[in-house]
């Protein structure tokens, strides 16, 4: 009887384990996390910055609403289209009697 408390034991113990080793990977998914939005929050400051001082620099004025770190005004969701709105061409240029025949063959 005695071994079978100790077996029950042990599995308590790596029931308990995994327990503790899956919280600890869910503590290195949150750090990941919250190290990948700091690394995004470090570019968009860049990329502000450097949008901002160049002009700035010149002596132009900054409108720092019209900055955007996404680049979306050369991107064609749905292709490139060209439309030709000139209306068609109507005439018909047809033999006498193409559309309808006489009867005669």
């Amino acid at each position: 009887m005695l071994l079978k408390g100790y077996q029950r034991l042990g599995y308590t113990n790596r029931a308990e384990a995994f327990h503790g080793f899956s919280d600890w990977l869910k503590e290195i998914i949150k750090f990941n996390e919250l190290l990948a939005n700091c690394v995004i929050y470090s570019n968009a400051c860049a990329i502000t910055a450097s949008a901002a001082n160049s002009p700035a620099a010149e002596g132009h004025p900054v409108d720092l609403a019209m900055i955007s770190p996404c680049i979306a005004h050369t991107i064609r969701r749905f292709g490139g289209f060209a439309l030709d709105l000139t209306p068609p061409d109507t005439r018909l240029d047809l033999a006498p009697g193409a559309l309808f025949p006489t009867g005669r063959v």
